[in-house]
């Protein structure tokens, strides 16, 4: 019986990450009146804090000019 060692070769890479701007998510969120604009559900935290979440309309990764209230949207989580 033979017995191979295969070694594979791992793709190496690197990816920048531009960190998203949390004052325009809370901004958009209050502006949708704390709530998910799809089905209305509408929550807070033991802080009083809405549970939505901000989801970018045209995708973060398009640029950090897409990162705006005006492109962002609250949703169930």
């Amino acid at each position: 019986m033979i017995k191979w060692k295969v070694a594979l070769a791992q793709p190496e890479y690197t990816k920048t990450m531009t960190s998203r701007n949390k004052a325009e998510s809370i901004k958009a969120i209050r502006l949708c009146k704390n709530k998910c604009i799809i089905c209305g559900w509408q929550e807070i935290n033991s802080k009083s804090e809405p549970l939505v979440v901000g989801a970018h309309v045209k995708p973060f990764q398009s640029g950090s000019e897409f990162d705006k209230a005006d492109n962002i949207i609250a949703l169930c989580p």
